[in-house]
């Protein structure tokens, strides 16, 4: 909180982004461990219930984030910075992602790599 604090225009808009990026890859996690078990269900209810009382909004409220950024670089048809290319990588590694469809998913891989071909490349993905 401090850092957000100490912040002021752009720097905050940046840590809010990166915030919201957290709670979305954080829902799509939430969401796999709830289709485990009973008891991994009801842990995440407690947890969501509780996020809620000591918060003072819904997790999930905050956790459209990923997929908004998904659907709109998919309509786009291309990624356009490395800040993209960041939030992005982690759901082609997250076998438990619950944002991306199989097929959108595939698209996205493609959208990825063709990004690190114009960028020059053999770099690594984050």
């Amino acid at each position: 909180m401090q850092l957000f604090d100490d912040s002021k225009g752009a720097g905050r808009v940046a840590i809010l982004k990166e915030v919201r990026a957290w709670c979305s890859h954080t829902a799509s996690e939430l969401d796999h461990f709830a289709n485990l078990s009973v008891k991994d269900r009801e842990e995440v209810q407690n947890f969501l219930k509780g996020f809620q009382t000591n918060v003072g909004f819904r997790f999930h409220q905050e956790a459209g984030h990923l997929r908004k950024l998904a659907t709109t670089v998919l309509k786009r048809g291309g990624i356009r910075d490395e800040q993209e290319l960041y939030l992005l990588h982690e759901l082609t590694t997250d076998l438990s992602q619950t944002v991306l469809s199989a097929e959108k998913l595939s698209e996205m891989g493609r959208l990825l790599r063709a990004f690190e071909e114009d960028r020059g490349g053999g770099e690594d993905l984050p």
